[in-house]
Order: C-alpha cells, then structure tokens, then sequence
C-alpha cells in the first residue's frame, strides 16, 4: 500500500451542499502545532461564529519532536468562510501544555462563563471567558 499527503494544515470544511464540501486552511497562526480540540462559538456577539482552538502534542516519536509552539488562539469569523486570528494582545488567550479538551461552563442560564481544559497528564485549569 502507498499513501501519499498532499497538505499537513489544519483546515476546516465548508458543506455547500450535495455532499460537497470547500477545504479552506485555517490562518498561519494556528498552523504551528497540533489542534486537539476547537470550541465554535459566537465569542464577539457579532451574530457570526468564531472557534477557539487548542492543542500541542508532546507524546512524539523519539525521532520527532514535540509539537508544543501553541498557546490557544481565537479566530475571528467574517461570515463568509473567512477566520482571522486574535492576537495574544487582544484576546488575552494562554492555554500552553498539551491540551486535549475544551469544554464551556454556564452559569446562570445560558451564557458561557468559563472554560475547563483538560492537559494530558496534568490538572484541570479554568479559564474565564470575556
């Protein structure tokens, strides 16, 4: 058997009906480790939706090395299949380690409050959303 990869980028697919799809690469940003896991939300109240991602992956062959260059990032949607990356600056996002889930808290109805993440071989850590 013979397989070959023609891209390693994170991408998302858009269904544009009868089971065809659009493959769009995610930004330059999130293209530096592994995701593990994508929350989609409209984080801004804009009435479009964004996706908070995660990851890093440091259980590796011993030939390779750890992916672990991710610190989570937020991208930001257009509505038209377009996702633009929140800088640390703005968003005030850090989730280093190796993330492996993502999960949103409510409080008090249905808004989000908080998110817990899961690192492989570590404590839970709560995050409080903005």
């Amino acid at each position: 058997m013979h397989l070959k990869v023609s891209s390693f980028a994170s991408v998302y697919l858009e269904n544009i009906g009868n089971s065809q799809f659009n493959i769009h690469n995610l930004p330059n940003e999130v293209q530096v480790s592994a995701i593990n896991d994508i929350y989609i939300q409209d984080f801004d109240s804009d009435g479009i939706n964004d996706i908070l991602v995660a990851g890093n992956l440091y259980q590796t062959e011993v030939e390779t090395p750890r992916n672990d260059a991710s610190i989570g990032i937020l991208l930001k949607g257009n509505g038209k299949s377009l996702f633009t990356a929140v800088p640390y600056s703005k968003s005030g996002l850090f989730i280093d380690g190796d993330v492996k889930k993502i999960r949103a808290i409510r409080s008090g109805g249905s808004k989000i409050t908080s998110f817990l993440v899961a690192n492989n071989n570590d404590s839970l850590r709560l995050i409080k959303a903005h």
